[in-house]
């Protein structure tokens, strides 16, 4: 996982059937936040995105690869606080063999962040 740990830790995963339910925190004092932006950060929209490709690539089993994405949006800035819980739902609609099309959502209090539409498959090492 390239951020998990560093820059979000998962507070609770859950999975039914093909739903995933996560609370993450992001870490406020990751260095990406010096450059993006000093003295007002904000998580930028990959990691985001990051994060969903990693949270399904966890309940999969497997490293996904990012082919397209469809109807991504940024409805809210995510200012990153101390324990400051996120809530990341995904959901895995009509999987085929090693591709799987999501539907995703961020959320902070209820309130969406973003959401996407994304088809994934898995990577080739």
């Amino acid at each position: 996982m390239l951020l998990q740990s560093k820059f979000y830790n998962i507070k609770s995963f859950a999975v039914a059937e093909q739903d995933i339910q996560a609370i993450i925190n992001i870490n406020p004092a990751h260095g990406i936040f010096e450059g993006h932006f000093p003295g007002q950060p904000v998580v930028p929209g990959v990691c985001m995105i990051q994060i969903i490709k990693e949270l399904t690539g966890q309940h999969l089993g497997t490293t996904l690869k990012l082919n397209s994405a469809s109807q991504v949006k940024f409805l809210q800035l995510l200012v990153p606080e101390a324990d400051q819980d996120i809530q990341v739902q995904i959901s895995i609609k009509n999987p085929e063999e090693n591709e799987y099309s999501i539907a995703a959502s961020l959320l902070q209090s209820g309130k969406a962040i973003m959401k996407m539409n994304g088809r994934f498959s898995t990577a080739i090492h």
